[in-house]
């Protein structure tokens, strides 16, 4: 071990012209500014309404606290500071994806030059990183992939810090640095979701699989950064035991052994291609693969710990979400961490290749080609519609969540105002876990709706003190669906109107997107009888 602490030999890796160099190092900072840009002027439009959990973390936000139902507290905080900046708009709450994702395109491409690629590798990066459809996705809707994805970077930097620099030999000054940073990182990221422990896990495996790092374990700094990522990650540690192990239950709860493995598991990987496209993703697994098999040759340990990490930050998180829907619950994003390094692999074989062949290969355009075309068809599927090809079913539309909340939240609050002249009325959903966020946004006063706890799952409302009716007050129940004679809701109110519904229709082409319900509820009775399902 003390031999291989000594070492300190740092190979090179070739560059191209210095002119040359300089001007992909500005295209990579116009591309990243147009891409910023483009996504500012999209949510300034208005054309897609905030998501239903981009709504549920706004909701957050405004009740501020260490820990929620679901993960910690970074992506309220970060709507927090959106919303204070921008207001309660979209573009409010979006704002922080945004600026996050153009600085995570900075940092891949300063880490894909750290991997051994030059700057037309980290040009390249940078564009499949941002034109895939879940790269896009991740990059304008506000949700924990994006600040997973930043600090991810960020650790992934730090990593080569202890892995690549002489100073990281022996624990040296800049080992300390690298390991405090580290620490930073990964006790913010557990403070994004708990997701974050896993790649915590692969950075401590890294470290101690890399000869140079894991001599450090000799030195204080890896257990000060373990102290100090465990005194970020507390705070949040010690709101889930004040509260019942709300995370670790509804984490839990995700599991469904109901459902079919092999149908997951054949979702789960056709879901990759799509939301990656097919000839990137085919591409960059290739990649990945050469790496991997390379990973144990440690006869360059500046090469070696390169091929470490890119192998260790893309097959465990592939195989892991695999693993979980094997178990019966998956989604394709889940592995949107995977997607900074695996753009790293892909650019540094195809840059490789260009320099091989002195031609690009014609994998590059392809790949960035059909993804480009799969983002802006995914955007704007409605386009097919208005050329006459009608959908059987308009859900398909991958945009669907993101349309239908304004008209609907205007809707719930044109009724209630209207019942307000009777006496104190309120806004009131059961349907799920985020509608009623959307009815509360989407409100010109961003009242919060109310959420009895009757026929749902356990949800984040339950942890507030929720404004309820008077008795004897009114309240207009909005829903996905009718709700039936002498069902359970039926008993909250003495009275309640005849359906009215709210049809969300896409204007061009005629569409009906999709319909909700509201009623007029008058005299609340009091008789709420708690019926919490599930985690």
């Amino acid at each position: 071990m003390l031999s291989s602490c000594a070492m300190s030999t740092t190979l090179p890796t070739p560059t191209p012209a210095p002119a040359r160099a300089a001007k992909l190092t500005r295209s990579i900072y116009v591309i990243t500014a147009l891409f910023a840009a483009a996504r500012i002027a999209l949510a300034i439009s208005g054309a897609f309404n905030l998501s239903p959990d981009e709504a549920y973390f706004w909701e957050w936000c405004r009740h501020m606290a260490w820990g929620f139902y679901d993960q910690g507290p970074m992506v309220a905080a970060l709507i927090r500071l959106g919303t204070l900046a921008f207001g309660n708009t979209e573009l409010g709450v979006r704002a922080p994806a945004i600026l996050m994702s153009a600085a995570s395109s900075l940092l891949l491409a300063r880490l894909t030059l750290r991997l051994g690629g030059g700057p037309r590798a980290a040009l390249l990066a940078v564009l499949a990183f941002n034109v895939t459809p879940l790269g896009q996705v991740n990059s304008f809707i506000m949700t924990y992939y994006l600040p997973q994805i930043f600090l991810w970077t960020l650790a992934c930097d730090s990593l080569l810090d202890l892995g690549d620099g002489a100073g990281a030999v022996q624990g040296g000054r800049g080992a300390a640095g690298a390991w405090l940073r580290l620490g930073l990182w990964l006790g913010l990221g557990g403070l994004t979701h708990h997701t974050f422990i896993w790649l915590a896990l692969l950075a401590v495996i890294w470290t101690l699989w890399v000869p140079r790092a894991r001599c450090g374990y000799l030195t204080p700094w890896p257990w000060a950064a373990i102290a100090l990522a465990a005194a970020l990650v507390s705070p949040y540690v010690a709101w889930n035991a004040t509260h019942d192990w709300a995370t670790l239950r509804h984490a839990l709860g995700l599991v469904d052994t109901h459902n079919d493995p092999f149908k997951v598991l054949r979702w789960y990987v056709a879901g990759q291609f799509g939301v990656l496209s097919p000839f990137y993703l085919a591409g960059a697994l290739v990649a990945i693969a050469a790496v991997a098999l390379k990973a144990f040759d440690g006869s360059n340990p500046d090469e070696a710990a390169r091929r470490r990490l890119i192998a260790l930050g893309t097959w465990p998180l592939f195989f892991y979400v695999g693993i979980l829907a094997w178990s019966g619950r998956a989604e394709a994003n889940w592995t949107s961490s995977a997607t900074v390094l695996l753009a790293a692999a892909w650019a540094i074989r195809q840059e490789s290749a260009w320099q091989r062949a002195r031609r690009m290969p014609w994998l590059v355009p392809l790949s960035l080609g059909v993804a480009l075309v799969m983002t802006i068809a995914a955007h704007d599927a409605a386009l097919f519609w208005r050329m006459g090809l009608k959908p059987s079913n308009p859900s398909s539309d991958l945009t669907h969540r993101l349309h239908g909340w304004r008209e609907l939240g205007l809707a719930a609050y044109a009724a209630r105002e209207s019942l307000s002249t009777e006496g104190p009325a309120v806004t009131i959903n059961v349907d799920d876990y985020a509608m009623p966020a959307s009815l509360a946004f989407y409100a010109p006063d961003h009242r919060a709706t109310w959420c009895p706890p009757i026929g749902r799952r356990h949800h984040q409302y339950d942890f507030w003190k929720q404004e309820t009716p008077p008795p004897g007050g009114n309240g207009v129940w909005v829903s996905r669906h009718e709700i039936a004679e002498g069902s359970r809701e039926r008993e909250l109110f003495k009275s309640w109107s005849p359906a009215r519904r709210v049809d969300i229709i896409d204007r061009p082409s005629g569409v009906l997107r999709r319909s909700f319900y509201y009623y007029l509820c008058r005299g609340f009775t009091g008789r709420v009888t708690p019926a919490v399902e599930g985690w």
